[in-house]
């Protein structure tokens, strides 16, 4: 999988007496060309002239240019859009830009200088970052000629006036260059095509990518191993494919004594078809990124060993295919979960619900966490209501929802909170099983979260259904075609929330 970021990023103060570049970006907020004070007097006229012929306004926010002057081989401008107050996600769009810009530049490097107000906020010099590292992943992997090509420029230096801010900003460009890694590495997964990522393959390959952490441990549950568990609504799943199912369950221990342990859960179907309930052709080639939440708390477990959090978390992947084999399980089956209550199957394309449900129950006892999250690319409902901008939250408990909802705010990945009524639980009662797994075409959404509900205890627990955001997400172009990564930036800025927490009560 293609996940090594190539582009270098350095901090260092503005020289003017000693500058050279290959390209010099210059981020205006608000159309502000104040900031021109702060570039060397040799082509500051120049540059003054560039933006007189060429007004920044809210729909071209952009202006590039080749330069006379021999330090300087060609200028961006971007000017930030208007709001109040500025949101980080206009400064992901920059990155973008800044990318796309470089790509086409046969150079050694780029140099990117802010105003002073920027600088003060870090988190949109993060979120320039972020859009950077984000455009530059690549899915070439599998082309005979790779994109990855030497042209185009592979250094970006930021430039700054303070000296005594360097520290703080590259400790916060190195945390953002491993959270972006992280999110890489989940596209990289979730991309991978069906035939290659089984769910052997994905284990093996997570297994060794952390063997050689010793905070991080990786176990691996064989059929047999899920069979003696009676996780029975899991393997149901997986009775069509010759592929064998896989519990992947990655464990992180941060060494405090007493330490708060997060559990996260995400849904792997390496392959969907729908089963006997089988889809339209139409997109199918799509479903291998049906794993994209077991990609997600991969990728989070990845970021986790390089940022070291104060908690402890595991991380749970039930992996699968689902295939309409002459094994396969059939609409009005029966089976009995890891937690006792049987389950009528109503359509074997809801298989996602039913590996979650076993792999729950499973962790929450087994692990006994202080918080329980699970992560998938669930139903078409939520898709169909929130399109590719938003992700749909469930949960048991009103402060884990409020800490998940704050961190939608500061990493850029919206959530937004549906009900779990009482009302709606009826449509899942079955006349010949303890409930049915589908309550229906109606508030499909609300009622899938109702079934995961019913094996969880008292845990506080928050489902997070990703079907609309996790692939394809076109509004930002930041994130290109396929994989989007959705729910990595947002479970670790919740993890840095709960780290605090913890150590504001001790």
């Amino acid at each position: 999988m293609l996940t090594t970021n190539l582009l270098k990023i350095q901090v260092k103060v503005f020289n003017q007496a000693d500058f050279k570049t290959d390209l010099l970006i210059i981020i205006i907020p608000n159309r502000d060309s104040s900031l021109l004070k702060n570039i060397p007097i040799r082509f500051r006229k120049e540059l003054k002239s560039i933006l007189k012929k060429n007004i920044l306004t809210e729909d071209e926010n952009i202006v590039y240019t080749t330069l006379s002057h021999s330090s300087v081989f060609s200028v961006l401008f971007i000017s930030i859009k208007n709001s109040s107050p500025v949101d980080p996600e206009r400064f992901r769009e920059a990155g973008h830009v800044i990318q796309k810009y470089m790509s086409k530049i046969n150079g050694a490097d780029a140099h990117l200088i802010f105003d002073d107000e920027v600088w003060e906020k870090k988190n949109f010099i993060s979120a320039v970052i972020e859009g950077v590292l984000l455009s530059a992943y690549d899915t070439s992997e599998y082309k005979k000629k790779s994109k990855r090509k030497e042209s185009g420029i592979n250094k970006l230096c930021l430039l700054i006036q303070n000296s005594k801010q360097i520290k703080i900003l590259r400790t916060q460009i190195k945390k953002t260059e491993k959270i972006i890694n992280a999110v890489n590495f989940t596209r990289s997964m979730t991309n991978q095509p069906a035939n290659i990522l089984t769910p052997k393959t994905l284990a093996e390959r997570v297994k060794r990518k952390f063997n050689s952490d010793p905070r991080v441990t990786t176990v691996i549950l064989g059929k047999k191993q899920i069979e003696a568990l009676k996780m029975n609504a899991f393997l149901s799943v997986a009775k069509g494919s010759s592929q064998r199912p896989v519990l992947l369950v990655i464990n992180y221990r941060c060494g405090l004594k007493n330490a708060k342990k997060l559990a996260l859960v995400g849904k792997g179907i390496t392959f969907d078809s729908g089963g006997i309930s089988i889809k339209p052709s139409h997109d199918m080639e799509k479903m291998k990124y049906d794993m994209a939440g077991a990609a997600a708390v991969i990728g989070i477990m990845v970021a986790s060993s390089d940022l070291l959090p104060g908690i402890d978390i595991v991380a749970a992947a039930p992996a699968a295919e689902n295939l309409p084999g002459s094994n396969a399980f059939r609409p009005g089956d029966i089976v009995k979960a890891y937690n006792g209550k049987t389950i009528e199957i109503i359509n074997t394309d809801a298989e996602g619900r039913l590996l979650l449900a076993d792999t729950l129950a499973y962790i929450e006892q087994k692990y006994k966490p202080d918080w329980l999250i699970d992560i998938a690319t669930l139903t078409g409902s939520v898709a169909n209501t929130f399109g590719e901008h938003c992700c749909a939250m469930f949960g048991n408990d009103s402060e884990l929802k409020q800490l998940l909802t704050r961190s939608s705010e500061t990493s850029g990945e919206k959530i937004w909170e549906m009900p779990v009524w009482d009302e709606y639980r009826k449509d899942l009662d079955s006349n010949i099983a303890d409930l049915k797994h589908v309550g229906g075409r109606v508030a499909g959404g609300i009622t899938a979260a109702l079934f995961l509900k019913e094996f969880v205890n008292q845990t506080p627990w928050v489902h997070l259904d990703i079907a609309g955001t996790a692939y394809d997400v076109k509004s930002k172009k930041y994130l290109g075609a396929g994989a989007s990564g959705f729910g990595v930036r947002l479970l670790l800025e919740l993890i840095q929330m709960l780290e605090k927490q913890k150590q504001v009560k001790q």
